[in-house]
C-alpha cells in the first residue's frame, strides 16, 4: 500500500482520484484522514519504490562528509536504539554518522562495500587508542547494537538499511560545535574528536559565529533554507548516442518551449550535460553559461564550445574551463592566451591529392552508369543498391568504363583547379581501367572490414567513394533488437569501440551504466534484422612477446624485428557488434563506473608492403604504392589474458560467462580471443642510412634514443603540415626498430582510413623535390628561407627547454610529453643531412642551453656548477665531476672521454639532468 498524506475531501485527493482513478489502482480507501491506493501492479514494484526511496533518502541525509544534514547544522541523524552496550550514546550515533557518510547505505550502489570503513576504524581508534584494526571487541559490540535495533540486515553486510533512523531538526540554543582544524561541524560531541579528520579539535560554537558562514553555504541556499524555495537543478545529456526524438524533446525543454500536456515545473531542462556534438551546430538556444570538463584539444574547439554562450544580446554570459592535471591541460592553463586570443589557423581545402579526387570519380562513374535503372536504397553515399545486388551491377560499369572519352571528360570535370600532375588519360589507364573493379570486388567480398549493408556506404568506408558524415568504421552496442522505429544503439570508431565496448567494459548514458558482456551483429534479411555471429570472420594472429609486433601472416620461429623466439599465436576478431546481455536492468549512474578494458598504441604491420624507396643524403625513405598495402593494428588482448568468450545458447551472441548475471544461463564452445582494428592506409617511413659507429651506440631498447626519435618524427610532422598547410592530427607518429636493417625508424602514418595521399605525395611520387624540402631542408641551419630551423632559434621560442605547444606538442601525444625534445630532433636532422655530422652540444642550439636555462635548472635543483672543456660538458658538485653524455654516444667513446678527464668522472645522460 501506498500512504500518501492528504485530507479525503481535499484538492490533492481530487487531483489524484481525476489523474489516475481506477486506471492505475484497483482501489483507493480513505482512512483516518489518509488516501490510501493498493497499485494493481504486483508487489514488488512497491518494494522496489520503497527500496529505492529509502537508500535516495538516507543517501541525501548522509551526502558526503560536508554535504550532509549534520555538516550544514541543519539536523542530524538519531538512531533508535534500546541498549548501547555501556558504550556512550554519542559516541555510538557519531560511529553511525561516519558509516553513512561513508556511503554503507544498503541498495545505493551495485558492487557496493559493505564492511567497516576506513574512516570509522580511523575515528575508533582515536576515540579509544587501540592498534590497526584491533578494536578490543568494539567492532563485534558495534556489529551486534546495529543488528539487535535492526539497522543493519547481517554482521557481514555493514549497510545502513534506514530502519530504526530519525531526522532531528536543529532547535535554537541546541549545542553546535565546529572542527578547528577541517571546519566541520558536528551537533553530536564526543571527547570533542572530528569525525571528519579525526583530530581532537572539536570547539563549542555560539550559533550567531557560524551564521554568516552557514548563511552563505552553497548547499543551504539550493535546498532552500534562506529563500523559502528551493532550487531545481533538471539535468539531462544530450549526445550523438541520444535518439533523435529525444533529442529534439530535450532541445525544446531547455529552451523552455512546451506542449500543452508537460509540465514546466518538472520537464523544463536546466542544465545539458553535452559532447563534442554540440560544435556541429545545434541549435540550444542562447546560454547564460558554459563549462568545459577539460581544455580541447585546439582553438577552434574552444571557440565553438564557449561562443555558445553570450549569443542574442545577452548581457551577462560566463564561460569556465576546468583544466586537469595532465600536461596539455596545466599548459593551457599557464598560457591561457593559446586558446583564449591566440590567431587561429586557417581552414584548408585539399586540392592536390589524387586519391581524394579519384573518389569522386569513381561514384560518378556508378552514377551514370546505373542512371535510369530501377534500382533501390536511400543511402547518402548513393542510392546503388545493396552489398549482394553487385553481380548484377557489375557488367553495366564495366562497359561504361570502356568508353574512355566518357571517363576522361569526368576526370576532367573533376581536375579542374587541382594541382594533379598525371595526365587525365593516365589516370584513367591506371587508376580507372585497371584497378577500379578490381578494388570494388575486393571490397565487396570482405564483409568482415566493411559489414555495411548498402553498396555506397561501404565503397565509402573503403575509401573508393567520398564519406558523407563522421566516422568510417563504426561498431554498434546493442541495448536491445533493433528496428526502424527505436536508437537504443551506442556507436564508435572501430578502434575506440574495441576498448570501450570490450566485454566488463561500463558505459554510461542517459544516466544509465550499461555493462558490455560479449559480441554480437544484426543484418537486414528480407526487410528484417537477423541475429549473425558478433566475432564476423577469425583472423589467425602472431606476436612478439618481447617487442609487442603483430604478425597478421605466418611467421618464422624468430621475430622480424627484435629476433626474439617468444612468439604467441592467437585467435583475433574485428567484432560486428557488442552486446549487452537482455533482461538485465543497468543501475544507476551515480558518478562512478568501472575501468574499461583498453587498447595498446597503433603499430604497424612488418607485413606492410613499403615498395616505394627514396634515398636523399643520410636519409632512407619507405612509402607503399596505394594504401592497401599500407596495414595498420589496435590490438585489446585484456591485458595479455584475452577474452574467454562462448556462444550463448539459443543466440548468436558470443560473451564472457563470468559477465552474465544470470549465472546459470549455457554457454558453449568457449575460445580465447583479442580485438583488433585495422585499416590500410598511407605509411610513410624514416631512417638513417649510415653512422660513425666509432662515436655512436644505436641500442634498441635504449628510451632516451626512442625519445629522441620521436621528437625527430613529431619536428618533422611539424614541418610537413607548415609546408602542406595542414593540421597535425592527419598523422599518428609511431617508432619501431625496422624488420629489415634492426635499426631505429620512425613511421608516420595518415589518420584517415584509405589515407588521403599524403605519403606517396611526400616521398616524391610526384614532386621529387618535396621530400628532400620536408625531411631535410626545414630542419637544418641555412637549409631554406624562414625555415622551422629558424623559428626553433628565434627569441619567440627562447623559453622552451625540452618541448612546447609552438615545437612538438600537441594535444593528441600527451603521453610522450615528457620525453620531446626538440633539441635531440634537430640532432637527428642535422645527421639525416650529413653522415658526418657531430652528436654533441658545440651547435649553435646546445650552447644556447647550456650557458642559459641549464645554469639556471642546476643552480635551482641541486646547487651545481657547469662546466665546459674543449666543448664537452661536466658537473661539478662537493663530491664528484659528472660527465654531460649525449644519448647517442657509444659506451667506447664514453669511456674515451672520462679516461682523458682524469679520476672520479662518472656520466650522465643529458635527459636525466633536464627532468
Amino acid at each position: 500500500m501506498l500512504n500518501i498524506g492528504v485530507n479525503p475531501g481535499g484538492p490533492k485527493a481530487s487531483l489524484l482520484k481525476s489523474q489516475y482513478g481506477h486506471n492505475w489502482f484497483e482501489e483507493y480507501v480513505f482512512d483516518d484522514g489518509e488516501v490510501q491506493f493498493k497499485c494493481k501492479e504486483d508487489d514488488e514494484l512497491h518494494g522496489k519504490i520503497k527500496s529505492s526511496l529509502q537508500s535516495e533518502i538516507l543517501s541525501s541525509l548522509f551526502s558526503g562528509r560536508n554535504r550532509s544534514l549534520e555538516a550544514l547544522g541543519i539536523g542530524y541523524v538519531v538512531a533508535d536504539i534500546s541498549d548501547y552496550k555501556s558504550y556512550p550514546k554519542e559516541f555510538i550515533q557519531n560511529s553511525i554518522r561516519i558509516l553513512g557518510e561513508c556511503g554503507r547505505i544498503y541498495g545505493k550502489y551495485e558492487n557496493e562495500q559493505s564492511s567497516i570503513p576506513e574512516g570509522l576504524w580511523k575515528y575508533w581508534r582515536k576515540c579509544y587508542g587501540f592498534g590497526r584494526y584491533r578494536s578490543n571487541g568494539l567492532k563485534d559490540n558495534f556489529e551486534e547494537i546495529l543488528l539487535e535495533n535492526r539497522l543493519i540486515k547481517s554482521q557481514d553486510d555493514i549497510r545502513l538499511t534506514g530502519y530504526g533512523l530519525k531526522l532531528k531538526y536543529y532547535n535554537s540554543g541546541d549545542p553546535i560545535y565546529e572542527c578547528s582544524v577541517c571546519g566541520n561541524i558536528q551537533l553530536v560531541n564526543f571527547k570533542n574528536i572530528c569525525t571528519h579528520c579525526c583530530n581532537e579539535a572539536v570547539e563549542e560554537r555560539n550559533y550567531g559565529e557560524l551564521s554568516e558562514q552557514l548563511e552563505n553555504n552553497y548547499y543551504r541556499y539550493n535546498a532552500g533554507l534562506l529563500k523559502g524555495n528551493p532550487t531545481r537543478l533538471h539535468c539531462e545529456e544530450l549526445t550523438g548516442q541520444t535518439g533523435a526524438a529525444e533529442a529534439s524533446t530535450r532541445q525544446r525543454r531547455f529552451q523552455s518551449r512546451f506542449l500543452k500536456d508537460e509540465n514546466n515545473l518538472v520537464e523544463e531542462i536546466d542544465l545539458l550535460n553535452v559532447t563534442t556534438t554540440m560544435e556541429a551546430g545545434v541549435d540550444i538556444g542562447s546560454l547564460m553559461a558554459v563549462m568545459l570538463g577539460n581544455v580541447p584539444p585546439q582553438r577552434f574547439n574552444y571557440q565553438q564550445r564557449v561562443g555558445r554562450a553570450g549569443r542574442r544580446n545577452a548581457s551577462l554570459s560566463i564561460a569556465l574551463t576546468i583544466a586537469k592535471g595532465n600536461s596539455h591541460d596545466q599548459a593551457h592553463y599557464n598560457q591561457s592566451f593559446r586558446m583564449v586570443s591566440a590567431t587561429p589557423t586557417d581552414p584548408y581545402l585539399e586540392m592536390g591529392q589524387i586519391d581524394i579526387m579519384l573518389r569522386f570519380v569513381y561514384k560518378e562513374i556508378f552514377h551514370q552508369s546505373l542512371k535510369g535503372k530501377d534500382i533501390g536504397g536511400s543511402d547518402v553515399h548513393g542510392a546503388f543498391g545493396n552489398v549482394e545486388d553487385w553481380p548484377s551491377r557489375r557488367s553495366l560499369i564495366e562497359g561504361f568504363i570502356e568508353d574512355e572519352s566518357a571517363i576522361c571528360e569526368i576526370i576532367d570535370a573533376f581536375k579542374t583547379e587541382t594541382r594533379i600532375s598525371l595526365s587525365t588519360k593516365e589516370i584513367y589507364q591506371r587508376r580507372v581501367k585497371n584497378e577500379f573493379l578490381v578494388k570494388v570486388d575486393r571490397v565487396v567480398k570482405d564483409d568482415t572490414s566493411y559489414p555495411q549493408n548498402e553498396l555506397g556506404e561501404r565503397l565509402a568506408n573503403a575509401g573508393l567513394f567520398p564519406m558523407f558524415g563522421f566516422p568510417t568504421q563504426v561498431r554498434t552496442l546493442y541495448e536491445e533488437k533493433p528496428n526502424r522505429n527505436n536508437n537504443n544503439t551506442i556507436q564508435r570508431e572501430l578502434d575506440l569501440a574495441i576498448s570501450e565496448f570490450a566485454p566488463g567494459s561500463e558505459i554510461v548514458k542517459d544516466k544509465k551504466v550499461l555493462t558490455a558482456v560479449g559480441v554480437l551483429g544484426y543484418k537486414i534479411e528480407k526487410g528484417r534484422y537477423v541475429e549473425v555471429d558478433g566475432r564476423g570472420n577469425l583472423r589467425s594472429l602472431n606476436r612478439c612477446m618481447n617487442c609487442k609486433t603483430v604478425y597478421t601472416e605466418p611467421v618464422d620461429d624468430t621475430c622480424k624485428v627484435c629476433d626474439s623466439s617468444d612468439i604467441e599465436a592467437f585467435e583475433a576478431i574485428a567484432p560486428i557488434g557488442f552486446y549487452i546481455e537482455k533482461d538485465r536492468e543497468p543501475r544507476d549512474f551515480d558518478g562512478r563506473f568501472e575501468f574499461n578494458n583498453r587498447a595498446g598504441e597503433v603499430t604497424l604491420d612488418p607485413n606492410s608492403k613499403l615498395e616505394t624507396t627514396r634515398e636523399i643524403r643520410n636519409l632512407v625513405i619507405k612509402s607503399n604504392a596505394d594504401p592497401e598495402s599500407g596495414i595498420v593494428h589496435m590490438v585489446n588482448d585484456n591485458g595479455g589474458e584475452l577474452f574467454s568468450m562462448g556462444n550463448l545458447e539459443g543466440s548468436k551472441a558470443w560473451v564472457v560467462k563470468d559477465l552474465l548475471k544470470e549465472k546459470n544461463r549455457r554457454v558453449i564452445g568457449q575460445g580465447e580471443y583479442a580485438f583488433i582494428s585495422s585499416k590500410h592506409t598511407g605509411v610513410i617511413t624514416l631512417s638513417l642510412k649510415g653512422v660513425d659507429k666509432n662515436k655512436y651506440e644505436f641500442k634498441s631498447g635504449d628510451i632516451y634514443q626512442q625519445a629522441a626519435f620521436l621528437s625527430w618524427g613529431y619536428l618533422i610532422r611539424k614541418a610537413i603540415c607548415s609546408i602542406l598547410d595542414i593540421e597535425t592530427n592527419e598523422f599518428d607518429i609511431g617508432y619501431r626498430i625496422s624488420p629489415e636493417t634492426k635499426f631505429h625508424e620512425i613511421y608516420m602514418v595518415e589518420r584517415a582510413v584509405n589515407g588521403a595521399g599524403y605519403c606517396s605525395y611526400l616521398n616524391g611520387k610526384e614532386d621529387e623535390n618535396i621530400a628532400a624540402e620536408v625531411f631535410i631542408s626545414q630542419l637544418i641551419q641555412n637549409g631554406a628561407d624562414n625555415n622551422l630551423y629558424s623559428f626553433l632559434l628565434n627569441s619567440n621560442h627562447k623559453d622552451c627547454t625540452s618541448s612546447c605547444y609552438d615545437c612538438l606538442r600537441d594535444y593528441y601525444n600527451q603521453k610522450y610529453h615528457n620525453l620531446l625534445n626538440w633539441r635531440l630532433a634537430l640532432d637527428l636532422a642535422g645527421l639525416a643531412n650529413d653522415e658526418r655530422f657531430e652528436l654533441n652540444f658545440r651547435q649553435e642550439y646546445w650552447q644556447n642551453f647550456f650557458n642559459g636555462d641549464l645554469r639556471t635548472i642546476l643552480k635551482n635543483k641541486d646547487n651545481y656548477t657547469l662546466e665546459e672543456d674543449n666543448g664537452v660538458f661536466y658537473l661539478n658538485s662537493d663530491v664528484r665531476r659528472t660527465l654531460i653524455a649525449h644519448p647517442f654516444w657509444s659506451e667506447s667513446f664514453i669511456e674515451r672521454i672520462l679516461k682523458s678527464s682524469g679520476a672520479d668522472v662518472d656520466s650522465k645522460y643529458i635527459n636525466d639532468i633536464i627532468s
